[in-house]
C-alpha cells in the first residue's frame, strides 16, 4: 500500500535531507568526488538548490523522497563549485574534485527539464512514491512551459528504466562513460526522453 505523501518542492530547511536521500541513491557515482559520508553529506547539504527540487513528504512533513532537475538556464539541483568544496576539502582536494565533478555535468537543452536525480527513501521504494515525483516533474516541466523531460538511467537500474518507459519514456541513445567507467561504477547509460 502507497503511503500518504504529497509532492511539492522542498524548503529550504530540508537540504540535508535531500543531501541524504541523494547520497543513498548516489553514493556509488559521487563516492569517490566526495568521500567520505560525513563530508559528502555536508557538502551536498550546502550545495543544494530546493529551487531545482521536488520532495514527496508525508502528512508529518518527513521526507520520503526527492527529484531534482536542471534547466535550460543552468540552474540544476546541486551545484558544486571551487567556492563549496574548498571549505570542506581545502585547496589541493578542491582541485581534483572539481575537475572529476566536471566530468558528471550535463546540461539541459532548449525546451527541455533534465530529470538529473530520482531518490526515494530505501525502505520505501515500490510504493508509488517514484511515481508520484515523476508526476510532480512533469506538471513542474509543463508549468515552465517546457516540452520535454529528459534523463539518464544507468544499465544496472532495470527497475528504473522499467518505470520512466510505462510512463513513455522512450531511449534515445546509450551514453558510454568511457574511462571514467570505474569511477562512476557502471560503463553505460541510457538517455530517456518523453515529449510532453
Amino acid at each position: 500500500m502507497s503511503p500518504a505523501c504529497h509532492v511539492r518542492m522542498l524548503s529550504g530547511t530540508e537540504r540535508g535531507a535531500a543531501a541524504a536521500l541523494v547520497w543513498q541513491a548516489f553514493s556509488r557515482k559521487l563516492g569517490t568526488a566526495l568521500f567520505p559520508e560525513p563530508k559528502a553529506l555536508a557538502v551536498l547539504a550546502q550545495a543544494i538548490r530546493p529551487d531545482c527540487a521536488l520532495a514527496a513528504a508525508s502528512p508529518g512533513g518527513a521526507i520520503l523522497g526527492v527529484a531534482g532537475f536542471r534547466l535550460p538556464c543552468g540552474a540544476g539541483l546541486v551545484e558544486l563549485g571551487p567556492e563549496q568544496l574548498r571549505p570542506v576539502y581545502g585547496r589541493f582536494g578542491t582541485l581534483w574534485r572539481s575537475w572529476l565533478l566536471e566530468r558528471f555535468g550535463r546540461e539541459a537543452r532548449d525546451g527541455e527539464l533534465m530529470l538529473e536525480a530520482l531518490c526515494v527513501r530505501s525502505d520505501l521504494r515500490g510504493l508509488g512514491i517514484g511515481s508520484r515525483l515523476i508526476d510532480g516533474i512533469e506538471t513542474e516541466a509543463r508549468r515552465r512551459g517546457l516540452g520535454a523531460i529528459r534523463l539518464e538511467v544507468d544499465d544496472r537500474n532495470p527497475r528504473a528504466r522499467a518505470l520512466y518507459e510505462r510512463r513513455g519514456y522512450r531511449a534515445q541513445e546509450a551514453v558510454r562513460a568511457g574511462p571514467l567507467a570505474p569511477v562512476l561504477g557502471f560503463r553505460r547509460a541510457t538517455r530517456l526522453v518523453h515529449r510532453l
